[in-house]
């Protein structure tokens, strides 16, 4: 029998799990200061949660969404750069950077000493910047930091824009659409597949604190794979992938391109999943980055069409659960390790 995704049990389990892990919230390029006017703090939804985040100089705060007092949410109110404070927007309460409460308007001229009791604080979390996108987690100690993906320490393959997409499923089911090899022929016949060339290649995969997995097989020439000369037959491309929980890395190696794609996918709820895509290209390539962006926007529209669509939006790490090819090796394989990391589901 199909697990149902809202089963409360099972929810609870999902969203236990992906909280202690970070998760991306914005492009880090996006987030600028005014020191002049009162910010509005940005809103975002992680893992079951409302978070307020904003910006003070080279630093990133967030505090939970809702205040303390009656639950109206921060984002609606404003940034207070001279007080360093979240003001609410429903009766003015002011909380520090850390969650403390710093100032209720209405004790203050009435001569009353604002609460400094632990009663009063609200949730504060920690924002990094990595790959130039801003992380927060939900608990003090992350499982895992983010991964090192050596790739991305090359100066000669070069990071174009961030393309953000919602995807309306739990976050399992989109990394393993990134992580399935031979999904690509029907899914994208398209664009980048041809259900008359099924190869289903026999993917290598490595485990350690993260997964690394590496295959080879044809491809229709396209902005991603292309030959060494005019020719438009099929090209062989070798794919390496570098995961961890919620971060993929792509890198398509052809003999005319090497071509990259970053996936950062944070967890807004069992049935949403945000996904950050970056594309990395040889600095000498020369087709318009637009090209290449249109190619996976489409490549992005076909993987939704499907997996959007497939249930449970939930998926065990029981691998009884589904059945599975000799060519399931990569999802197989990332099952194991959220089961390895703790997960029941995910």
């Amino acid at each position: 029998m199909l697990l149902e995704y809202n089963n409360p049990t099972i929810v609870e389990s999902y969203l236990n799990n992906w909280k202690r892990l970070w998760h991306p919230i914005a492009v880090a390029s996006m987030i600028t200061a005014d020191e002049n006017e009162k910010l509005r703090p940005i809103e975002r939804q992680v893992v079951g949660e409302s978070l307020a985040f904003t910006r003070v100089g080279d630093s990133f705060f967030a505090l939970n969404n809702h205040c303390r007092h009656r639950g109206a949410k921060l984002s609606q109110g404003w940034f207070n750069v001279e007080g360093s404070t979240f003001v609410c927007p429903y009766h003015g309460f002011e909380w520090a950077l850390n969650g403390k409460l710093a100032k209720i308007p209405a004790y203050d001229v009435s001569g009353f000493a604002c609460p400094n009791s632990k009663k009063w604080q609200t949730e504060s979390y920690q924002v990094i910047e990595r790959y130039g996108i801003l992380w927060t987690c939900l608990i003090d100690e992350p499982l895992l930091p983010l991964p090192e993906i050596p790739p991305l320490n090359d100066p000669s393959l070069v990071g174009g824009v961030f393309v953000e997409t919602l995807f309306h499923t739990g976050g399992g089911r989109v990394v393993e659409g990134t992580l399935d090899t031979y999904h690509i022929a029907f899914a994208h016949r398209g664009t980048i597949g041809d259900p008359s060339e099924p190869e289903a290649p026999q993917a290598k995969v490595e485990q350690e604190q993260f997964l690394y997995m590496e295959f080879e097989m044809d491809q229709n020439q396209n902005p991603s794979a292309k030959g060494s000369n005019d020719s438009q037959e099929r090209v062989r491309v070798l794919y390496q992938q570098w995961a961890s929980p919620n971060v993929v890395f792509l890198l398509k190696t052809s003999p005319g391109i090497r071509y990259g794609l970053l996936f950062l996918y944070r967890v807004v709820s069992p049935n949403e999943t945000v996904v950050y895509r970056r594309i990395f290209r040889d600095a000498n390539a020369s087709e318009p980055e637009d090209e290449s962006v249109a190619l996976e926007n489409h490549i992005d529209h076909e993987d939704k069409l499907i997996i959007e669509e497939i249930i449970p939006r939930i998926i065990p790490t029981d691998t009884n659960f589904e059945v599975h090819t000799v060519f399931d090796k990569p999802t197989f394989s990332y099952r194991q390790y959220m089961k390895s990391l703790g997960f029941e589901y995910f």
